[in-house]
């Protein structure tokens, strides 16, 4: 058998995923010559970059038609990856965290799933719940609530009522745009009470976002910039951002 490279090899696994729809890891090892970790490895950045989906013990083609969510959760997710990254970093054994919706979020608990910090997880994400519910060590508090399908999302008066008498550590949120003027918003009026009622109840609000959300304006503000305690996000801050969060006291991470 010819000995293929890195580029070669993955895309004759794509074709093979094309043409046949699912794939077993050790059929590829096999058909390849490769070890079962290599195959891994190759179908995982396949899966970054949105073209098949990683399974257990294999893959599958990706569905060519994706609904909205799957579709945003493929926009910037090396940058949404390198944020969770850094979110999981702040999280410790014994902490009740609140995870909020949002595909951003959705990558922060991937990451957490991978850790062995026994925590309490509240959500108010189909998805955030998915990624940790047969996950040692992490216990999940679904909220109740009505459902927003593109969203996968819970909110409402259930939600708020739920949280009514839940108070968490640390919390992290996402956004639709961060601006100056505007403050934190986002698209939603019903997802944004959750996330204000979420952001009263944390000793410690973190906000999480990939640089294309500055200079952005949604339809509803969650929060004054000087509500949230740390920024999290990926590449350069402009300098404007850099010099209102150092007078709000807010720190960040880029």
């Amino acid at each position: 058998m010819k000995v293929m490279g890195p580029y070669e090899r993955r895309s004759a696994i794509l074709n093979k995923i094309k043409k046949e729809h699912s794939v077993r890891i050790t059929q590829l090892s096999h058909d390849f010559g490769v070890t079962r970790e290599t195959i891994r490895q190759d179908l995982y950045l396949l899966d970054e970059q949105g073209i098949i989906k990683k399974v257990h013990g294999g893959a599958v083609d990706r569905p060519v038609m994706e609904d909205e969510y799957e579709k945003r959760a493929t926009q910037h997710q090396k940058e949404k990856l390198a944020i969770a990254r850094k979110a999981i970093k702040h999280i410790e054994s014994g902490m009740t965290i609140f995870i909020d919706y949002g595909t951003t979020n959705f990558f922060i608990a991937k990451a957490l799933s991978q850790t062995e910090e026994s925590v309490t997880v509240v959500t108010d994400s189909l998805p955030v719940a998915s990624a940790l519910a047969s996950t040692p060590k992490k216990d999940v508090i679904l909220l109740g609530g009505d459902l927003r399908k593109t969203e996968r999302s819970l909110s409402g008066a259930l939600t708020l009522q739920a949280l009514e008498d839940i108070y968490m550590d640390i919390g992290f949120f996402g956004c639709g745009g961060i601006s100056l003027t505007s403050g934190i918003t986002n698209h939603d009026f019903s997802e944004v009470t959750v996330s204000k009622k979420g952001m009263s109840h944390c000793r410690q609000t973190i906000l999480v976002a990939d640089n294309s959300k500055f200079n952005l304006t949604t339809t509803y503000k969650t929060a004054d910039l000087d509500t949230i305690d740390l920024l999290i996000t990926s590449g350069k801050i402009p300098d404007e951002f850099i010099d209102a969060f150092k007078t709000k006291s807010v720190s960040f991470e880029s």
